[in-house]
């Protein structure tokens, strides 16, 4: 405790498990809520002599029985007239051997994270979960299990965690995304009415270095995110708000094109507005402003066949839910004002 401009010592935390093993490895601590995490602690009921064993969680490998050995917990406490009084122990509902939970744990707005880097996610070993308790009637509950959207043999999705309102930021550091251990970040949001995490799009790097391990510590503010790997450290500004290269809202029905490259006439931004015209639908142009110092763009179109090619078209709907379509135009003849069909679509990931 700081008094007088100096610490002074308070007490000492003993756990309430006396196997509790790496007591300590991990803590965190909001308002009167302390955790505490011990990732080599076996499972309460673990005994490598004992026939009867904690049966594995449905998702994981084939095998049906395990010992619980090294499972990990996490012990909190609360503070109660300026002393920490143990409160409950957390062990995962699936916990298997050597998953080591409680390694990295945090704590923010009433909500525990725990990621667990050697997560067994069916036959992908290693691909990692970041687990999140809630706390409801004076109990921590289990509610809910964060994987990573395309689970990776050694993905170590969880390699780091971050939460930040009703955002939170997962680091798989050895995922394969572009290259061998290129590494990448998922964004999962919250909505608050459901309480449930869902994957975000957002614009991370596509062209990652191999063994560059992106991911290896996430870090966010108000405005800014910062994800750490062997090369360094990256800096983004509001990534969940990143321009995207088109925009379409099915509740208005306009498509908002940033910037199209034309050859030898530089860059536009336009925005059209979907409209049926007999049997189809048509999106017409309604602003176009010229960019001639600019001269590169994702979006192109060509004067001489017509065609407008949009690799990336962000969709919202009227759930604010974003899909990704890849789309061709090809403009209508002698429309005025210019106008264009859909040639070609198809989804894609984020």
């Amino acid at each position: 405790r700081h008094e007088n401009k100096q610490w002074q010592f308070e007490s000492s935390i003993i756990p309430e498990d006396s196997q509790a093993l790496r007591f300590g490895d991990a803590i965190a601590k909001e308002g009167n809520t302390l955790i505490i995490g011990a990732p080599y602690t076996n499972a309460t009921n673990a005994s490598p002599e004992s026939k009867q064993r904690q049966p594995r969680f449905t998702f994981s490998k084939l095998a049906t029985l395990d010992p619980g050995i090294e499972n990990g917990a996490i012990f909190i406490y609360e503070n109660q007239d300026n002393h920490w009084r143990y409160h409950s122990r957390l062990n995962a509902e699936n916990g298997e051997s050597g998953d080591h939970f409680g390694d990295q744990i945090l704590i923010e707005d009433n909500t525990i994270l725990c990621s667990v880097k050697q997560k067994d996610i069916f036959d992908d070993l290693r691909s990692g979960a970041v687990y999140i308790y809630k706390k409801q009637a004076d109990q921590w509950l289990e509610k809910q299990l964060l994987l990573a959207s395309k689970p990776k043999i050694g993905g170590f999705f969880g390699q780091s965690v971050v939460k930040l309102k009703n955002t939170i930021f997962v680091g798989a550091s050895k995922s394969n995304l572009s290259g061998f251990n290129s590494g990448e970040v998922e964004i999962f949001a919250n909505n608050n009415e459901i309480e449930t995490w869902k994957t975000t799009p957002w614009q991370q790097p596509q062209s990652l270095p191999s063994h560059g391990q992106f991911g290896l510590t996430v870090a966010i503010a108000e405005n800014y995110f910062l994800v750490a790997s062997n090369n360094g450290v990256h800096v983004f500004q509001d990534p969940l708000n990143q321009p995207v290269a088109a925009n379409f809202n099915a509740q208005t029905n306009d498509l908002q094109l940033n910037e199209v490259y034309i050859a030898d006439s530089g860059v536009f931004k336009a925005g059209f507005k979907l409209t049926q015209n007999v049997d189809e639908l048509l999106l017409t142009l309604t602003e176009a402003k010229i960019q001639p110092d600019k001269k590169t763009s994702d979006i192109h179109y060509s004067i001489q066949t017509g065609l407008l090619t949009i690799p990336r078209l962000a969709v919202k709907n009227a759930n604010n839910e974003t899909t990704f379509y890849a789309l061709t135009l090809q403009q209508v003849e002698n429309a005025t004002p210019l106008q264009f069909r859909v040639s070609f679509i198809q989804p894609i990931t984020p």
